[in-house]
């Protein structure tokens, strides 16, 4: 028999992605999203109605900040390495995106080095960050160096001993 593959849901909205995921045999181990109604819907989908996840006692079955995630549970988090198969997720991208007003200083824009802390941490064997084309484009004044945040992710991701394959 397969093992089933687990993953953790990053910044997961009302459950899109953890839903296409559990359709494909997937088992969710938790997810995080700050909002309490798309917290709400997710639950209700995912965890209440399907029973998807294999939700950690040691963490709330609630909406939750990943700043606050990694500040209040790092040690819990850390003492998942080697049981987590994918990290998956997307961190805001209206401070990105072309279709908005695109603003390096965007405090959202610092939540894709969340997503990396919690990489660190849990060091799943893969991961798939999303984000939008805007990503991957410098900003004018770039206070990140003179390279997108997308090279910066890349560079990070390399550094935890990933290789970058990009679809």
């Amino acid at each position: 028999m397969t093992p089933t593959l687990k993953y953790i849901d990053l910044f997961a909205g009302c459950g899109g992605l953890s839903t296409g995921l559990h359709l494909a045999g997937w088992k969710g181990l938790f997810a995080v999203e700050k909002n309490a109604s798309a917290f709400s819907t997710l639950k209700a989908n995912l965890v209440d109605k399907r029973k998807h996840f294999d939700w950690p006692a040691w963490l709330a079955t609630t909406n939750w900040d990943i700043k606050e995630l990694l500040a209040q549970k790092g040690a819990a988090l850390s003492r998942l390495k080697g049981t987590v198969d994918w990290v998956v997720g997307g961190p805001p991208c209206q401070g990105f995106s072309t279709a908005g007003r695109r603003r390096e200083g965007d405090e959202r824009n610092n939540l894709v080095h969340s997503y990396l802390s919690l990489v660190e941490l849990v060091q799943p064997r893969a991961i798939l960050f999303e984000n939008v084309r805007g990503f991957t484009m410098k900003f004018k004044a770039n206070a990140q160096g003179g390279i997108a945040y997308s090279q910066r992710v890349i560079q990070q991701l390399r550094e935890l001993g990933y290789d970058d394959a990009r679809g």
